[in-house]
Protein backbone atom coordinates (compact mmCIF):
# COMPACT_ATOMS: atom_id res chain seq x y z
CA UNK A 1 0.00 0.00 0.00
CA UNK A 2 1.11 3.55 -0.70
CA UNK A 3 2.28 5.84 2.14
CA UNK A 4 -0.40 7.91 3.87
CA UNK A 5 -0.04 11.48 5.09
CA UNK A 6 -1.68 12.13 8.45
CA UNK A 7 -2.73 15.78 8.29
CA UNK A 8 -4.77 15.93 11.47
CA UNK A 9 -5.46 13.87 14.58
CA UNK A 10 -7.17 14.22 17.92
CA UNK A 11 -7.85 12.20 21.04
CA UNK A 12 -10.87 12.34 23.35
CA UNK A 13 -10.24 10.73 26.75
CA UNK A 14 -11.81 10.90 30.22
CA UNK A 15 -9.52 13.93 30.72
CA UNK A 16 -11.11 15.76 27.79
CA UNK A 17 -10.39 16.55 24.15
CA UNK A 18 -6.89 17.21 22.90
CA UNK A 19 -5.44 18.04 19.52
CA UNK A 20 -2.29 16.16 18.64
CA UNK A 21 0.42 18.27 17.09
CA UNK A 22 4.15 17.89 16.49
CA UNK A 23 5.20 19.83 19.59
CA UNK A 24 6.25 17.30 22.24
CA UNK A 25 5.58 19.89 24.95
CA UNK A 26 1.98 20.41 23.79
CA UNK A 27 0.39 17.57 25.75
CA UNK A 28 1.54 14.51 27.62
CA UNK A 29 0.98 11.23 25.82
CA UNK A 30 -2.22 9.63 27.13
CA UNK A 31 -1.56 7.20 30.01
CA UNK A 32 -4.43 4.72 30.20
CA UNK A 33 -3.24 3.31 33.53
CA UNK A 34 -4.26 6.54 35.25
CA UNK A 35 -7.87 6.11 34.08
CA UNK A 36 -8.49 2.39 34.48
CA UNK A 37 -12.22 1.74 34.45
CA UNK A 38 -13.06 5.33 33.44
CA UNK A 39 -15.79 6.06 30.88
CA UNK A 40 -16.18 9.14 28.73
CA UNK A 41 -18.47 11.41 30.78
CA UNK A 42 -21.41 13.03 29.00
CA UNK A 43 -20.20 16.30 30.51
CA UNK A 44 -17.48 16.35 27.83
CA UNK A 45 -20.08 17.06 25.14
CA UNK A 46 -19.87 20.55 23.70
CA UNK A 47 -23.25 21.74 22.54
CA UNK A 48 -23.55 22.83 18.94
CA UNK A 49 -25.98 25.20 17.29
CA UNK A 50 -26.13 23.02 14.20
CA UNK A 51 -29.58 21.82 13.32
CA UNK A 52 -30.31 18.30 14.52
CA UNK A 53 -27.20 17.94 16.69
CA UNK A 54 -29.22 17.53 19.89
CA UNK A 55 -30.89 14.45 18.39
CA UNK A 56 -27.57 12.66 17.93
CA UNK A 57 -26.62 9.94 20.41
CA UNK A 58 -24.02 10.88 23.02
CA UNK A 59 -21.43 8.71 21.26
CA UNK A 60 -22.34 10.36 17.96
CA UNK A 61 -21.80 13.79 19.48
CA UNK A 62 -18.45 12.79 20.98
CA UNK A 63 -17.22 11.36 17.67
CA UNK A 64 -18.24 14.59 15.90
CA UNK A 65 -16.20 16.55 18.45
CA UNK A 66 -13.13 14.35 17.89
CA UNK A 67 -13.35 14.63 14.09
CA UNK A 68 -13.86 18.39 14.30
CA UNK A 69 -10.75 18.73 16.47
CA UNK A 70 -8.71 16.63 14.02
CA UNK A 71 -9.87 18.79 11.14
CA UNK A 72 -8.99 21.89 13.15
CA UNK A 73 -5.34 20.83 13.12
CA UNK A 74 -5.50 20.24 9.39
CA UNK A 75 -7.27 23.53 8.64
CA UNK A 76 -4.60 25.46 10.54
CA UNK A 77 -1.64 23.76 8.88
CA UNK A 78 -2.87 23.37 5.30
CA UNK A 79 -2.41 26.05 2.67
CA UNK A 80 -5.96 25.54 1.49
CA UNK A 81 -8.94 27.41 2.90
CA UNK A 82 -10.48 24.31 4.50
CA UNK A 83 -12.50 25.26 7.55
CA UNK A 84 -15.25 24.09 9.83
CA UNK A 85 -18.20 26.42 9.37
CA UNK A 86 -21.43 26.85 11.31
CA UNK A 87 -23.38 24.61 8.95
CA UNK A 88 -20.70 21.98 8.49
CA UNK A 89 -17.72 21.76 6.15
CA UNK A 90 -18.20 23.29 2.75
CA UNK A 91 -16.20 23.32 -0.45
CA UNK A 92 -14.10 20.51 -1.93
CA UNK A 93 -13.02 19.06 1.44
CA UNK A 94 -16.45 17.56 2.04
CA UNK A 95 -17.34 16.56 -1.52
CA UNK A 96 -17.89 12.99 -2.62
CA UNK A 97 -14.09 12.63 -2.64
CA UNK A 98 -14.00 12.66 1.18
CA UNK A 99 -14.55 9.24 2.76
CA UNK A 100 -15.38 8.29 6.34
CA UNK A 101 -14.33 5.11 8.15
CA UNK A 102 -15.72 4.51 11.65
CA UNK A 103 -14.17 1.85 13.86
CA UNK A 104 -16.67 0.73 16.50
CA UNK A 105 -17.45 -2.59 18.15
CA UNK A 106 -19.91 -1.97 20.98
CA UNK A 107 -21.41 1.52 20.51
CA UNK A 108 -24.74 0.14 19.29
CA UNK A 109 -25.08 -2.20 22.28
CA UNK A 110 -25.84 0.75 24.56
CA UNK A 111 -28.90 1.55 22.48
CA UNK A 112 -29.85 -2.13 22.41
CA UNK A 113 -29.75 -2.17 26.21
CA UNK A 114 -31.79 1.05 26.40
CA UNK A 115 -34.37 -0.36 23.99
CA UNK A 116 -34.64 -3.51 26.07
CA UNK A 117 -35.11 -1.48 29.26
CA UNK A 118 -37.79 0.65 27.58
CA UNK A 119 -39.67 -2.45 26.43
CA UNK A 120 -39.63 -3.92 29.95
CA UNK A 121 -40.79 -0.65 31.51
CA UNK A 122 -43.42 0.50 29.01
CA UNK A 123 -44.22 -2.58 26.94
CA UNK A 124 -42.94 -3.71 23.55
CA UNK A 125 -45.39 -1.50 21.66
CA UNK A 126 -44.48 1.65 23.59
CA UNK A 127 -40.71 1.93 23.30
CA UNK A 128 -39.19 5.30 22.48
CA UNK A 129 -38.76 5.37 18.67
CA UNK A 130 -35.76 7.70 18.99
CA UNK A 131 -33.70 4.86 20.51
CA UNK A 132 -34.00 2.44 17.60
CA UNK A 133 -31.73 4.20 15.03
CA UNK A 134 -28.80 3.94 17.44
CA UNK A 135 -29.13 0.14 17.63
CA UNK A 136 -27.71 0.06 14.09
CA UNK A 137 -23.92 -0.31 14.07
CA UNK A 138 -23.32 2.38 11.44
CA UNK A 139 -25.40 5.08 13.15
CA UNK A 140 -22.26 6.97 14.27
CA UNK A 141 -21.10 7.13 10.64
CA UNK A 142 -24.48 8.60 9.79
CA UNK A 143 -24.21 11.27 12.47
CA UNK A 144 -20.66 12.28 11.51
CA UNK A 145 -21.49 12.43 7.80
CA UNK A 146 -24.55 14.59 8.51
CA UNK A 147 -22.60 16.89 10.80
CA UNK A 148 -19.82 17.50 8.27
CA UNK A 149 -21.83 17.01 5.06
CA UNK A 150 -19.60 14.10 4.01
CA UNK A 151 -20.91 12.61 0.78
CA UNK A 152 -18.21 10.08 -0.09
CA UNK A 153 -17.79 6.46 0.98
CA UNK A 154 -19.10 5.85 4.51
CA UNK A 155 -18.08 2.55 6.13
CA UNK A 156 -18.18 1.17 9.67
CA UNK A 157 -15.58 -1.44 10.58
CA UNK A 158 -16.41 -3.72 13.51
CA UNK A 159 -13.95 -6.54 14.09
CA UNK A 160 -13.62 -7.03 17.83
CA UNK A 161 -10.14 -6.35 19.19
CA UNK A 162 -8.67 -5.70 15.74
CA UNK A 163 -11.16 -2.97 14.80
CA UNK A 164 -8.65 -0.10 14.87
CA UNK A 165 -5.98 -1.59 12.55
CA UNK A 166 -8.70 -2.92 10.23
CA UNK A 167 -10.17 0.58 9.98
CA UNK A 168 -6.77 1.93 8.88
CA UNK A 169 -6.32 -0.88 6.37
CA UNK A 170 -9.70 -0.04 4.85
CA UNK A 171 -8.86 3.68 4.75
CA UNK A 172 -5.53 2.94 3.08
CA UNK A 173 -7.28 0.82 0.44
CA UNK A 174 -9.70 3.67 -0.28
CA UNK A 175 -6.82 6.10 -0.83
CA UNK A 176 -4.96 3.55 -2.99
CA UNK A 177 -7.96 3.36 -5.31
CA UNK A 178 -7.53 7.06 -6.09
CA UNK A 179 -11.21 7.91 -5.81
CA UNK A 180 -10.89 9.94 -2.59
CA UNK A 181 -8.75 12.95 -1.72
CA UNK A 182 -8.92 12.25 2.00
CA UNK A 183 -10.30 9.70 4.45
CA UNK A 184 -11.43 10.51 7.96
CA UNK A 185 -10.90 7.65 10.42
CA UNK A 186 -12.65 7.75 13.79
CA UNK A 187 -12.17 4.90 16.27
CA UNK A 188 -14.44 4.60 19.32
CA UNK A 189 -13.00 2.40 22.08
CA UNK A 190 -15.87 1.98 24.51
CA UNK A 191 -17.02 -0.30 27.31
CA UNK A 192 -20.00 -2.48 26.46
CA UNK A 193 -23.05 -2.30 28.74
CA UNK A 194 -22.50 -4.34 31.89
CA UNK A 195 -25.07 -6.98 30.88
CA UNK A 196 -23.10 -7.80 27.71
CA UNK A 197 -19.54 -7.75 29.03
CA UNK A 198 -19.27 -11.50 29.54
CA UNK A 199 -20.85 -12.36 26.18
CA UNK A 200 -19.04 -10.44 23.47
CA UNK A 201 -15.47 -11.68 23.95
CA UNK A 202 -13.47 -8.54 23.10
CA UNK A 203 -10.42 -7.21 24.97
CA UNK A 204 -11.11 -4.83 27.85
CA UNK A 205 -9.88 -1.40 26.66
CA UNK A 206 -9.07 -0.41 30.25
CA UNK A 207 -10.81 2.92 29.81
CA UNK A 208 -12.76 4.65 27.07
CA UNK A 209 -11.33 6.90 24.36
CA UNK A 210 -12.15 8.13 20.87
CA UNK A 211 -9.47 8.96 18.31
CA UNK A 212 -9.84 10.74 14.98
CA UNK A 213 -7.47 11.10 12.01
CA UNK A 214 -7.47 12.93 8.69
CA UNK A 215 -5.57 10.89 6.10
CA UNK A 216 -4.47 12.03 2.64
CA UNK A 217 -2.33 10.64 -0.19
CA UNK A 218 1.26 11.96 -0.44
CA UNK A 219 0.21 14.42 -3.16
CA UNK A 220 -2.65 15.79 -1.04
CA UNK A 221 -2.92 19.45 -0.15
CA UNK A 222 -2.52 19.08 3.62
CA UNK A 223 0.76 19.56 5.51
CA UNK A 224 1.58 16.18 7.11
CA UNK A 225 2.05 15.73 10.85
CA UNK A 226 3.47 12.31 10.01
CA UNK A 227 3.66 9.76 7.23
CA UNK A 228 2.23 6.31 7.85
CA UNK A 229 2.99 3.09 6.02
CA UNK A 230 1.06 -0.09 6.77
CA UNK A 231 1.27 -3.56 5.27
CA UNK A 232 -0.66 -6.69 6.24
CA UNK A 233 0.91 -10.13 5.98
CA UNK A 234 -0.42 -13.63 6.57
CA UNK A 235 1.23 -15.81 9.20
CA UNK A 236 2.48 -14.87 12.64
CA UNK A 237 5.76 -13.17 11.72
CA UNK A 238 6.96 -10.80 14.44
CA UNK A 239 8.54 -8.26 12.15
CA UNK A 240 12.04 -7.03 11.37
CA UNK A 241 14.70 -5.91 13.81
CA UNK A 242 13.69 -2.72 15.59
CA UNK A 243 9.95 -3.39 15.43
CA UNK A 244 7.97 -3.28 18.65
CA UNK A 245 4.92 -5.46 19.23
CA UNK A 246 1.73 -3.47 19.82
CA UNK A 247 -1.68 -4.96 20.64
CA UNK A 248 -4.42 -4.36 18.11
CA UNK A 249 -6.71 -2.45 20.47
CA UNK A 250 -3.89 0.05 21.11
CA UNK A 251 -3.06 0.63 17.43
CA UNK A 252 -4.53 4.15 17.27
CA UNK A 253 -2.96 5.17 20.58
CA UNK A 254 0.44 3.94 19.37
CA UNK A 255 0.10 6.01 16.22
CA UNK A 256 -0.77 9.11 18.23
CA UNK A 257 1.99 8.55 20.78
CA UNK A 258 4.71 8.07 18.15
CA UNK A 259 3.64 11.27 16.40
CA UNK A 260 3.14 13.33 19.55
CA UNK A 261 6.46 12.34 21.13
CA UNK A 262 8.36 12.74 17.82
CA UNK A 263 9.59 9.16 18.23
CA UNK A 264 8.37 7.71 14.94
CA UNK A 265 9.52 4.19 14.19
CA UNK A 266 7.90 0.88 13.37
CA UNK A 267 5.86 -1.82 15.03
CA UNK A 268 3.95 -5.03 14.38
CA UNK A 269 0.34 -5.70 15.41
CA UNK A 270 -1.07 -9.22 15.68
CA UNK A 271 -4.31 -9.66 13.71
CA UNK A 272 -4.94 -13.16 15.03
CA UNK A 273 -5.73 -15.81 12.43
CA UNK A 274 -5.45 -13.20 9.65
CA UNK A 275 -1.75 -12.58 10.26
CA UNK A 276 0.05 -9.40 11.28
CA UNK A 277 0.07 -5.74 10.36
CA UNK A 278 3.38 -3.96 9.88
CA UNK A 279 3.25 -0.21 10.59
CA UNK A 280 5.82 2.57 10.35
CA UNK A 281 5.55 6.25 11.27
CA UNK A 282 7.96 8.72 9.69
CA UNK A 283 8.20 12.24 11.09
CA UNK A 284 9.08 15.19 8.81
CA UNK A 285 12.73 16.16 9.04
CA UNK A 286 13.82 12.87 10.62
CA UNK A 287 15.74 9.97 9.13
CA UNK A 288 13.30 7.73 7.31
CA UNK A 289 12.55 4.32 8.80
CA UNK A 290 12.04 1.43 6.40
CA UNK A 291 8.94 -0.75 6.76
Amino acid sequence: MKPIHITGMSLLTPEGLQSVGRNPQHEAVFDRSRHKGSSLPSGLIRMSGRKGFNRFSDFGKLCCMAVEEAFGIRAESAESSASIESEGCSGPDMSQRTALVIGSTVSSLHAVAALQDDAVKYGEGNVNPRIFPDTVMNSIGGYVSIYFSIRGTNVTVSNGGTTAPKAFLYASALLDQGEHDRVIVCVANLFPPERFRDRIGIPDPGCEWISAFVLEPPDGEGVPLARLQIRSESGREQGSVGSANVSANEFDLELIARTQSLAGGKWVTDLGAEGVLHACVHLPGKEEAVL
